[in-house]
């Protein structure tokens, strides 16, 4: 290898990444039920979680209240262990391999509420407006046709919420799994709630099909997130596709492995508290390994749910008050969206003279913060430092953020 190394894993790190976040394999038939009942996929409706790489046994965990859920991000590890490998074989060559930071500067995770509008009365759209107004939150609103009236839109925006798509493929409803109808829908949802661009997606019952498919149709038609990859179930919820941080999916080998350029941001939970759903025990634990993993935490609450109990009402607030505790910055979807395409867009030029990291972009995200590795003793760090994957690196804010 001349005067490098070659490095061998004996786990296929990225293969195994894909097949956690997008699943182990197209989506043409119901997945396999949990043998003890309790996450009963096979329902005869196509779905995200009918290819899920996870195990029902091994991988969750369970609440004091006896809540079930997935526990562990291994996507995010594996992440992790690449990075920190990388960092280590660098260091140990004298070099430095400067990275860039999950979040601006002072904000260590995200949280993100959004909504499935599924009833479409204006009363649910105004007890959530209400609700969101109670806690000073933003939230992302995933309409499905035929939608709220023009003026219940025009609140939304006001407020300064996310209007985005709730495709509906189910059958029962006389929806359709095909290109047409999600172009058809996507531009009911621009007519009616008079916007000209539409952020994200979410589909109806998380329901999902083939590969690829979903990611090329949001191409199409301007929609540069998507939502989908989330619990259909009870027993299924939390990190059932093994990460919390955005991704651009991968194609299969007919479209060359290259990657969608939609950005997949999967939700943990559908409304905590609901009678017939879990409990807010799990807003702890989901917060907690979010945090850990500097990811995103996403929650989804139905309006008619948030209209119609009290206890769904205050898991919001509990959501809201725990990330608020936490740190994490309340962002809505399309927030999300924009803050990964700006960071992506950055390049690491170099570092100068004074050991400064030199970027270059068309338009620096505010409060960019690049760190460079020092040391692999992580012992001890001063001022300018933290320990970033196990090793101290020496800590770089770009440009502030001007929260005005």
């Amino acid at each position: 290898m001349g005067r490098g190394t070659f490095e061998r894993w004996s786990i296929d790190i990225v293969g195994s990444i894909v097949a956690l976040q997008q699943g182990s394999g197209p989506v043409y038939d119901d997945g396999a039920s949990a043998p003890d009942g309790s996450i009963p996929v096979q329902d005869g409706l196509l779905k995200a979680d009918d290819r899920c790489a996870m195990d029902w046994e091994y991988d969750r965990l369970t609440t004091a209240t006896g809540m079930k859920y997935y526990a562990y991000p291994y996507a995010d590890w594996w992440r992790t262990e690449l990075i920190r490998h990388l960092i280590s074989i660098t260091l140990s060559k004298g070099k430095l391999l400067p990275f860039l930071s999950f979040w601006p500067a002072g904000i260590p995770a995200v949280a993100v509420i959004s909504h499935d509008s599924d009833i479409n009365k204006d009363e649910h759209a105004a007890a959530t407006l209400q609700l969101l107004r109670e806690v000073d939150a933003r939230s992302t609103w995933c309409m499905l046709e035929p939608g709220y009236s023009s003026a219940t839109y025009d609140e939304v925006k006001a407020d300064g919420h996310d209007l985005c798509l709730h495709y509906n493929a189910l059958d029962m409803e006389g929806g359709k799994w095909d290109e047409e109808a999600f172009r058809n829908q996507s531009k009911w949802l621009r007519d009616a709630a008079g916007i000209d661009r539409i952020s994200s997606n979410k589909n109806h019952y998380t329901r999902f099909e083939g590969w690829g498919e979903l990611y090329r149709w949001c191409e199409q038609n301007g929609i540069e997130s998507d939502q989908t990859r989330g619990p259909s179930k009870k027993g299924n919820i939390g990190l059932i596709f093994g990460t919390c941080h955005p991704y651009f999916p991968v194609s299969d080998f007919m479209e060359g492995n290259r990657s969608y350029d939609v950005l997949e941001i999967g939700f943990l939970s559908q409304d905590l508290n609901h009678p017939e759903l879990y409990d807010s025990s799990l807003v702890d634990p989901f917060l907690n390994i979010v945090r850990e993993s500097e990811g995103v935490a996403h929650f989804l609450f139905h309006q008619v749910h948030i209209y119609n109990f009290e206890p769904v009402r205050q898991a919001v607030r509990e959501v809201v008050a725990g990330a608020r505790q936490r740190g994490f910055a309340l962002w809505t979807v399309d927030e999300v969206n924009q803050w990964e395409r700006a960071r992506r867009s950055v390049s690491i030029a170099g570092v100068d003279e004074s050991g400064r990291p030199v970027l270059e972009g068309e338009e620096l995200p505010q409060a960019t913060v690049v760190y460079v590795p020092v040391s692999a003793d992580s012992s001890a760090t001063d001022g300018d430092c933290e320990i970033k994957f196990g090793f101290v690196c020496r800590k770089y804010t770009i440009c502030e953020r001007n929260d005005g």
